[in-house]
């Protein structure tokens, strides 16, 4: 009988051991899967990070050293497999210096309306890890004032998949919960030119002449077209009056015939554009001579003409250029000398 009690003791205090030591298991395994869940995601977001940040690091080196695969993808978009922007020099790839021609191209290829049919959207959207890229190109001056330098950024060029002009920033960007921003120094210019003339009087005169081009569907949607007027900053050996005539004789009168183009005169200093960035009449917010709604034949897709005449008293000169700038530039840019290479900066922007 004893024996029988000790036995049920004995198998009693065995099962509440077992019980105890069961919990004290179960509760650490528990705490340990806690622990294990909460390291997994704190692993799981660095390297999601670190993934997003060499995407957009590897994104930038492509576009900024590369001119792309094939070399002559801007030419031919439809064989584009990489996205690179960089100038092609005699079959030298000039690293950081940015090919408007090829920066145009790719802007064109996300632009709304074009993207979603573009047969390089596979290949560019596997270079950024999707289609949340944000691409900016922008200017970086300093300038010496009062003993030391103050440095100045300005964004000239901002566009992603589906971007349209007006818009600031890509839709759901603001609702991002990780964001990385990365960014590599450029050169660049600021415009191309597509022609340019040279007039210099050695006596009192007037020149007239015209320029004829062809301008393909592709310019017209890419590129903005502004006229620089440029003279001697001494009003003794500046131009009296270059009048510019779009797809029409130069106009004579500034009021009277402001439907045939432009006039530039000696008042207005020693470098103009048209239409002009600080508008008197032939303002455009943004856009060039092709949407200037005061010309009566703007610039159109085809064959355009460019006429003008410059009149000028003896040792006095006048270079005009016809410059594209890419399409919705701020139209201070026609301003600057579209040959002047600039310091800048190219940033990649990703987000999930």
């Amino acid at each position: 009988m004893w024996k029988s009690e000790s036995r049920g003791s004995k198998g009693q205090i065995f099962t509440l051991d077992v019980f105890f030591a069961v919990g004290v298991f179960a509760l650490a395994l528990g705490l340990l899967g806690s622990s294990f869940g909460e390291l997994r995601g704190r692993v799981e977001a660095y390297w999601s990070g670190y993934s997003l940040e060499r995407t957009a690091n590897d994104a930038a080196d492509v576009l900024v050293y590369t001119c792309g695969t094939p070399s002559d993808w801007a030419d031919r978009p439809e064989s584009l497999k990489v996205p690179g922007i960089a100038e092609n020099w005699r079959n030298l790839t000039l690293k950081c210096s940015i090919d408007l021609w090829r920066l145009a191209r790719l802007r064109e290829i996300l632009r709304s309306g074009n993207w979603d049919s573009s047969p390089a959207k596979e290949s560019i959207s596997r270079m950024f890890g999707g289609e949340r890229f944000w691409i900016r190109v922008g200017l970086r001056e300093a300038v010496f004032v009062a003993g030391s330098y103050r440095e100045s950024e300005m964004i000239l060029w901002s566009f992603w998949p589906r971007w349209q002009p007006g818009q600031s920033q890509p839709s759901g960007f603001e609702n991002a919960s990780k964001v990385v921003v990365v960014r590599r120094p450029i050169l660049l210019r600021t415009g191309r030119v597509l022609w340019e003339n040279y007039i210099e009087f050695a006596d009192a005169g007037t020149r007239e002449n015209e320029f004829e081009f062809w301008l393909s569907q592709f310019e017209y949607d890419a590129f903005d077209l502004y006229i620089r007027v440029v003279s001697d900053p001494d009003p003794a050996y500046r131009v009296d009056n270059v009048s510019l005539g779009i797809n029409e004789d130069p106009p004579e009168d500034p009021v009277a015939d402001t439907e045939d183009g432009y006039i530039y005169n000696s008042s207005m200093g020693a470098e103009n554009a048209f239409p002009n960035p600080f508008p008197a009449g032939h303002g455009v917010i943004h856009g060039g001579i092709e949407n200037d709604v005061w010309l009566e034949e703007p610039f159109e897709p085809g064959s355009n003409e460019l006429e003008y005449r410059v009149t000028g008293d003896a040792n006095t000169w006048a270079l005009l250029q016809l410059v594209e700038l890419p399409a919705c530039s701020p139209p201070s840019l026609a301003l600057m000398d579209p040959k002047c290479v600039r310091t800048g900066f190219l940033e990649v922007v990703l987000w999930r």
